[in-house]
């Protein structure tokens, strides 16, 4: 079943499309948003397949959103959607790498048409995340090789096959470290090769692997030693790395090498909304996934993601999110208990950042 999106801030243009989509042969889920960060939330919790995007609505327009998911997904077909039949939006179309080009309203064959650009979904299996790691973590990307650490380390594979696990884990950071001629400090580089040629257990390995990662992640990211497609890149990866620190707009821009005030501008131009917006964001997503994943106090949460008050937090999270801290955690908990009613939390590995 392909997944859906319908971005439009017209509600009978989204029920007209609708109406074409549903009289399709095969099965679909649709979902709908009425501009273009709503559609950013959506694309944060489902693996959408195709998009059918209108241009110009409030907030957020469909340029700039189709920008910030071009930055995050590279996969997903995107269809502009424009009751103006101007070269311009088309141009503007190319320029976010959209798939094609629609004007509204769309007759049925040429919306079925669209769905050629659909790519089939890629089917990963557990032990696929130690080879997804390792192509993450030497492009550089910081949250995909930690999504897929913890996505190796949570599953039954791991469990079933803890030796060859850990021992693929450490060989691929010895290799990282090498391959960019990474100096570890004496004491962690000779534990990470004695611990490569033991039988670990994930427990035990856990909270080494991801001091070693931060630091290759430290240096790799403070001399720009991976050679992102776009500049862009480099500041994204510096923001995720240093989310739980301090870090401002003038520190990254400065990492970058330029004014604030153009990195502001830069930064708007290419990922879609305003650095605020995007930090205030991810650490909302991060501080979801500490609520859902462990038991760790809420202010605990909030210091480790830089708010100084909890008060503060629990006020941007109810906005971002629509509860409470406390209501999310309380929803996420249930939601998992009815998920696996046998889940045991001693089963549980934490070291204060995350837990699996």
């Amino acid at each position: 079943m392909h997944k859906i999106l319908i971005v439009d801030d017209e509600y009978f243009e989204r029920q007209s499309l609708k109406i074409i989509l549903n009289e399709m042969p095969e099965p679909l889920k649709i979902y709908e948003a009425e501009n273009g960060l709503d559609a950013l939330k959506i694309m944060d919790s489902e693996k959408i397949d195709l998009i059918f995007m209108d241009i110009k609505m409030p907030k957020m327009d469909g340029i700039e959103a189709c920008r910030h998911i071009r930055i995050h997904n590279k996969t997903v077909a995107i269809v502009i959607l424009t009751a103006f039949a101007d070269f311009e939006y088309a141009r503007e179309a190319i320029k976010v790498d959209a798939n094609d080009y629609l004007l509204k309203p769309s007759r049925p064959e040429k919306v079925a048409e669209t769905f050629k650009y659909i790519k089939p979904h890629e089917i990963i299996v557990p032990k696929d995340h130690l080879q997804l790691f390792k192509r993450a973590l030497f492009k550089g990307q910081v949250k995909v090789t930690r999504e897929h650490l913890m996505a190796l380390f949570g599953s039954a594979y791991a469990k079933d096959n803890e030796v060859e696990v850990i021992k693929g884990i450490l060989t691929t950071l010895l290799e990282a470290a090498e391959c960019f001629e990474i100096m570890l400090d004496k004491k962690s580089a000779a534990e990470l090769k004695n611990l490569s040629q033991k039988k670990l257990r994930l427990k035990e390995s856990f909270d080494f692997i991801e001091l070693i990662l931060d630091k290759i992640f430290e240096k790799m990211i403070q001399r720009k030693l991976s050679p992102y497609d776009r500049e862009i890149e480099y500041a994204l990866n510096y923001i995720e790395f240093y989310m739980t620190k301090d870090f401002s707009l003038e520190s990254v821009a400065e990492y970058m090498n330029i004014s604030s005030h153009y990195f502001s501008k830069l930064f708007k131009s290419e990922v879609g909304e305003n650095f605020i917006h995007y930090v205030t964001r991810r650490k909302i997503e991060i501080a979801c996934e500490k609520l859902s994943q462990s038991d760790a106090p809420i202010i605990s949460i909030a210091f480790d993601l830089g708010f100084n008050e909890a008060n503060y937090f629990s006020k941007v999270f109810k906005k971002q999110v629509g509860q409470s801290p406390n209501e999310y955690r309380k929803a996420q908990h249930m939601k998992q208990a009815e998920a696996s009613p046998l889940l045991v939390k001693n089963h549980s590995i934490s070291n204060s950042k995350w837990l699996i």
